[in-house]
């Protein structure tokens, strides 16, 4: 944090009871990529203490890295700073090191998850003051969009990430060269391609056990007198039902099919 930084930050907050404000990027982060890695170091230069907060869930095929993993990935990018967490958007193991009645919390998210949690009472947005202790309340601060692409994938998220490096079909020069573009290093490579290479390999052998068209007109059969035959509708339309449908996916790391 800067000198200016650290004397606004104190000035806004000397009529308060919060000494201390605590800044959290919490996410899945499966795995962390440069546009993390740069929110991350955005966050800090605003904040003294900033953590990265992430679980060590590993759930299959969205969430393929454990914990140590995720923080070998974490760290490459030169930060320490990385706690396993239960929930990420709670963070008590982070929290739990500071005075409740003294200590303020800002969580860090898009501006999608922002505008949707500072619709309750808990959480409200980042001003540049802090009133209330965690215990009372938490702070949001929206994260500048950093812009990056996977090539020949799209915009860089987990999703695309995972696809791109878990692709066979694609030769290690190749692959390398995307690696860098998406992490800005090769550190880690044989970690995370063998860990995704092995995830498609798994996935493909699923798909391919499986009659999947007969499977799922297996399961279109219906009992009873109700059925979900589409949007209601509020919804207006097939477009904005549909829309909904693929950031609900990619929210959970998944693609409509």
């Amino acid at each position: 944090m800067s000198l200016g930084n650290w004397l606004a930050e104190n000035i806004i907050n000397e009529d308060s009871n919060i000494k201390d404000i605590v800044a959290i990027y919490p996410g899945r982060f499966q795995p962390m990529g440069a546009h993390h890695a740069k929110t991350f170091k955005w966050l800090q230069s605003k904040f003294k203490d900033a953590y990265v907060a992430t679980s060590g869930k590993v759930d299959l095929p969205k969430s393929p890295f454990s914990f140590s993993e995720k923080k070998k990935i974490v760290n490459s990018y030169g930060i320490s700073n990385v706690v396993q967490v239960k929930s990420p958007y709670k963070a008590e193991e982070i929290l739990k090191k500071y005075n409740p009645d003294t200590t303020a919390a800002v969580f860090i998210f898009g501006a999608k998850d922002a505008g949707r949690l500072t619709s309750g009472k808990f959480f409200t947005e980042w001003k540049g003051k802090a009133e209330v202790g965690y215990r009372e309340g938490a702070y949001i601060l929206v994260a500048p969009h950093v812009s990056m692409n996977v090539p020949g994938y799209g915009e860089m998220s987990g999703t695309a990430i995972r696809k791109a490096l878990g692709d066979k079909d694609i030769d290690k020069k190749q692959k390398t060269k995307i690696f860098k573009g998406i992490f800005g290093h090769t550190k880690n490579y044989n970690l995370i391609v063998n860990k995704l290479e092995k995830l498609n390999e798994v996935m493909e052998g699923f798909c391919n056990y499986f009659d999947m068209p007969k499977f799922l007109k297996e399961n279109s059969s219906q009992s009873g007198d109700v059925v979900d035959d589409g949007p209601r509708g509020y919804w207006g339309n097939q477009k904005s039902w549909k829309s909904f449908g693929k950031r609900s996916a990619e929210s959970l790391g998944m693609e409509v099919l």
